[in-house]
């Protein structure tokens, strides 16, 4: 067991309800959701706005 894997999605919700934005924390949840591939979520960051 990874550490962090429980806490990524209650760390979700909290970030959704105080309207920060996360986009590694929430990739990384995606990935362990199985929603979204490694190369994917480097992908969708990379392509991300500056």
């Amino acid at each position: 067991v990874a550490e962090g894997v429980a806490t990524a999605g209650a760390v979700i919700t909290l970030a959704q309800k105080y309207k920060v934005k996360m986009p590694v924390l929430t990739a990384v949840a995606r990935i362990l959701d199985n929603e979204l591939t490694p190369k994917k979520a480097v992908m969708e960051l990379m392509n991300l706005p500056q």
